[in-house]
C-alpha cells in the first residue's frame, strides 16, 4: 500500500489536544502520522495490572492524557506503510497518547508475526511491558523472530514486596519465571526498575540488582521514585536531594560489583548535557542586543547557572513543575503556564525555553499551545 499525503488539518489540529475526540478514520490517520515521523506504533493495549504507584491514576485532571481503544491487527496493518525499515520500530506510547502492556493487548502475538514478516531485520523494541501473558512458548517465539528488544518493569526482588506494589491477574505467571526463560531463550531484554527507597529501603533496591543481574538483562534503567502533588501522602517523601544523592551513590557502588550496566534516571547533569543550550543561547545573545531571560527546568538549572551569569547579558531563571508538583523537575513535563509563571514581574525583551514541553504541533500536556507565551508577555519568545 503506497503512502497517502497525510492531513495537516487532523494533524495540527485537536488530534495533539484531544486525540480520544477523532472519529475512527481521524484516529488511523493519526496513528498513520505518529509512525511517519517517530517510527512508533500505538496499539492501545490495556493495562491488567494495577500498580499502586501508577502515574496514570494521579496525573492532574486538566491534563491532556489520552488512552485509545484497543486497535485491531487490520487497522495497523495500515500503519504498517508508514513505518521505517531501517530504523527499530517502537511499540508503544507517543506523546500525550499512552499505551497499557502490549502484552494485554488480544491480537499481541499476531501483531508481532505481522511485523517480523513486513520486517525481517527490522529491530522492534516493546516498550514497558510488565509481563503479564508471556509465557514460554511467546518468549520461544519472539526469540526465533530475531532482533526483539523486550523493555521489562520490576520493582523488586522480593516476592512479598512485589506483591503489595504490583497487583497481577491471579491467573498470571510470575514475572520470575518469565525472567527464566528471558534467560534460557536468549531474548534481549532491558529492565525498567522503579526505586521506591522511602517504602522499601536501600537495601532491597541494592539486592534487586544483584537478583537482576544473574538473568543477564542487556542493562538496567532505574528510576527513582517520581510523583506529582496529586499522590496520596504515603507514597511521597518530601527529602528529594537527599534521596538522589543516596541513588546515585548506590548506582556506582553496584555498578563496580555486577556485570550489567546500569542507567540511573534522572541522571546527574553535568556541563556536557547542557552544552547545546548552553551554546544556542550565546548565539541568541549575540544575535539580540535586548534583555534575555532564560526559563530552564529545576533539574538543569544549577549546572546551566553555572556557566551563565548576568554579567553575559543573559538572566536565567528556574521554571518549576507547578502544574504536576510532586518530585517532577524536568523540562519534559513544564507547561506553557510554568514558563508564565516563572516569567512573573522579570523585565526583558526575549525570552528563552526550552522545545522540550511541546509536542510536534506546539502543544504542552495541559493542551495549552507555545503561542500563549508570545500572546500573554507580548515579547518575541524563542525555543531550543
Amino acid at each position: 500500500m503506497a503512502r497517502r499525503v497525510l492531513r495537516q488539518d487532523i494533524i495540527k489540529s485537536r488530534a495533539f489536544y484531544d486525540p480520544a475526540s477523532l472519529s475512527p478514520s481521524e484516529e488511523l490517520h493519526y496513528l498513520q502520522w505518529v509512525a511517519s515521523k517517530t517510527n512508533t506504533l500505538v496499539t492501545g493495549s490495556k493495562c491488567s495490572c494495577q500498580c499502586l504507584f501508577c502515574f496514570r491514576k494521579y496525573y492532574p485532571k486538566e491534563s491532556k492524557i489520552f488512552y485509545l481503544p484497543e486497535v485491531k491487527l487490520g487497522q495497523l496493518r495500515r500503519i504498517f506503510p508508514y513505518l521505517r525499515k531501517d530504523r527499530a520500530i517502537r511499540i508503544g506510547m507517543f506523546g500525550n497518547i499512552m499505551d497499557g502492556d502490549f502484552f494485554d493487548h488480544d491480537q499481541a502475538m499476531p501483531i508481532l508475526e505481522s511485523l517480523r514478516q513486513r520486517f525481517p531485520q527490522t529491530e522492534l523494541v516493546i516498550n514497558s511491558s510488565r509481563g503479564t501473558n508471556l509465557n514460554k512458548p511467546a518468549i520461544r517465539n519472539m526469540a526465533d523472530y530475531k532482533n526483539i528488544l523486550l523493555r521489562l518493569q520490576f520493582v523488586s526482588a522480593n516476592k512479598k514486596n512485589r506483591d503489595m506494589l504490583v497487583k497481577r491477574p491471579s491467573t498470571d505467571t510470575e514475572i520470575t519465571s518469565v525472567l527464566g526463560w528471558l534467560r534460557k531463550y536468549q531474548l534481549p531484554f532491558e529492565i525498567e526498575l522503579v526505586a521506591i527507597p522511602h517504602l522499601l529501603g536501600w537495601k532491597d533496591i541494592e539486592r534487586t540488582f544483584f537478583f537482576l543481574d544473574d538473568y543477564a538483562p542487556v542493562r538496567i534503567k532505574v528510576y527513582l521514585f517520581s510523583f506529582t502533588k496529586y499522590y496520596i501522602k504515603e507514597l511521597t517523601f518530601s527529602n528529594n536531594k537527599k534521596l538522589l544523592r543516596e541513588f546515585y551513590s548506590l548506582v556506582n557502588k553496584v555498578s563496580n560489583k555486577i556485570g550489567t550496566r546500569i542507567d540511573p534516571f534522572p541522571r546527574p547533569v553535568s556541563k556536557g548535557d547542557v552544552q547545546p543550550d548552553l551554546l544556542r543561547v550565546k548565539q541568541i545573545r549575540r544575535t539580540y542586543k535586548g534583555r534575555i531571560l532564560f526559563l530552564v527546568s529545576q533539574m538543569a538549572y544549577p549546572a546551566i547557572k553555572k556557566h551563565i551569569s548576568d554579567t553575559d547579558g543573559i538572566k536565567v531563571k528556574m521554571a518549576k513543575n507547578l502544574f504536576f508538583g510532586g518530585n517532577i523537575s524536568v523540562a519534559g513535563l513544564l507547561t506553557a503556564e510554568d514558563y508564565l509563571q516563572a516569567a512573573g514581574k522579570e523585565e526583558f525583551d526575549v525570552l528563552v525555553v526550552s522545545s522540550k514541553p511541546f509536542n510536534y504541533a506546539g502543544y504542552d500536556l495541559k493542551g495549552d499551545h507555545k503561542r500563549l507565551l508570545k500572546q500573554r508577555l507580548g515579547k518575541k519568545v524563542l525555543y531550543i
